[in-house]
């Protein structure tokens, strides 16, 4: 990406947030700096022999659990089916670190319902995180998602759900929500 010092200047806030990326600085022939982002290699992440870490596991099950938000819902299986395919191409990042995207370690490929547990597939592209799952020292994962809730007698129900991501996670708040080991 090329830009000029004025658009630059317009879009100043927006380029702070770019992390993890090196911003080149040159003048070109009319005298205008310009600032270039360089796309990372994904080659450059892979692990061994440049394939993804393949994952699976319960990405989350019926039952009540508390969120981040510290309220806790009950989340039907029947809300879980409906809402599954938005977690396909999803993220899979660390700890719900959503406002980087260097937290990015892979993407979510495939879905599908075991009884009441929701079942994924991941790729994992990042080397550190290939690395501690390769070791079972991160063992756990947490959905990520937006939804709306009612109250069935008085218990707060999770009606609708859309995906967000999938975080590696030490501590999940539903206990199913796991990595299987290999």
């Amino acid at each position: 990406m090329v830009i000029t010092k004025e658009q630059l200047l317009k879009y100043k806030s927006q380029l702070a947030r770019i992390e993890g990326h090196i911003l080149l600085k040159k003048i070109n022939r009319r005298g205008y700096e310009q600032l270039s982002c360089p796309k990372p290699k994904i080659s450059e992440r892979l692990g061994k022999g440049n394939k993804p870490f393949r994952v699976v596991g319960t990405a989350l099950s019926e039952g009540k659990y508390q969120g981040l938000s510290g309220n806790t819902n009950f989340y039907p299986s029947g809300t879980l089916q409906e809402g599954m395919e938005s977690l396909i191409g999803k993220p899979i990042i660390w700890d719900h670190d959503d406002k980087k995207t260097k937290s990015i370690v892979g993407k979510v490929i495939d879905v599908w319902m075991e009884g009441t547990l929701l079942k994924y597939e991941g790729e994992i592209y990042d080397q550190h995180a290939i690395d501690l799952l390769s070791n079972n020292l991160v063992k756990y994962v947490s959905a990520g998602f937006d939804f709306d809730k009612d109250y069935i007698g008085n218990i707060p129900t999770v009606t609708e759900l859309e995906f967000k991501e999938l975080s590696l996670v030490v501590i999940p708040s539903c206990e199913d929500a796991n990595i299987e080991p290999k």
